[in-house]
């Protein structure tokens, strides 16, 4: 066992190997369920786009008394196909938070190790580094995307509740340009947020095969080390003995 402070022994490295692997894996796991997430957030936005397309026909027809009753199933739809995608949406920017945080402790167990390294060793270790940083900086970078899709859903959802007809009086123009641009926006948003996750989940994997290489190699090293040692003088005689 190595010492406080000292130089890792096989039992340490393997310590630091481990616990980084579960960091990573934990973040992997997030990154999954975000991924699929995000295409039931995609789903949901499509969805609110077919029930968009129902409301133009409804509108186009002129006829406000039959338009009153027709506008409100497709209204309700698309108010609630947004809602859904906006809780989704939330769910995807915590569980992000989450993967962040799981990738900066395998950063600073890693981070740790660093003096113990040289050669080769320290070679793998900046590049797993710089693996992990941009891992990192992918994720973050999803994350104010996402808040903008949010935000258009949630206003297009605000406009569908707020269009749907009353009982009696005359039925409000629903703003189609303006609601039809926030879901497209928002349908890309999911698309590239997907793509995104993907790749991120796949450098995770990655990330986890390097930390094993390091990992490795160090105690393979600090092996080779040792059997190269020479073994204490045995033949000496004790103080005291043999006199």
């Amino acid at each position: 066992m190595s010492e406080p402070g000292g130089p890792l022994d096989r039992d340490g490295w393997e310590r630091v190997s481990s616990r980084t692997r579960s960091a990573l894996r934990e973040a992997g796991d997030r990154v999954a369920v975000a991924q699929d997430a995000a295409r039931g957030m995609e789903n949901l936005t499509s969805q609110a786009l077919w029930a968009l397309s129902r409301v133009v026909l409804v509108q186009e027809r002129g006829q406000e008394r039959s338009r009153e009753a027709e506008l409100r199933a497709p209204l309700h739809q698309l108010a609630e196909a947004c809602q859904d995608a906006v809780l989704i949406g939330r769910q995807i920017h915590r569980l992000l938070g989450e993967a962040v945080e799981e990738i900066r402790t395998a950063t600073a167990t890693m981070a740790a190790v660093r003096p113990d390294l040289a050669g080769q060793d320290l070679v793998h270790h900046v590049t797993l580094g710089a693996r992990l940083a941009v891992l990192e900086e992918g994720l973050v970078r999803c994350r104010p995307v996402l808040e903008q899709a949010v935000v258009r859903l949630t206003s297009a959802a605000e406009h569908a509740h707020q269009s749907v007809p009353a009982s009696e009086g005359t039925v409000p123009r629903f703003p189609v340009e303006a609601v039809d641009r926030r879901l497209s926006v928002a349908l890309e948003v999911g698309e590239t947020l997907r793509r995104d996750l993907a790749a991120a989940q796949a450098d995770s994997g990655r990330a986890r095969g390097r930390v094993d290489t390091l990992c490795r190699a160090a105690t393979a090293r600090m092996a080779a080390h040792h059997a190269r040692a020479p073994f204490p003088d045995q033949t000496a005689t004790a103080p005291g003995v043999g006199r």
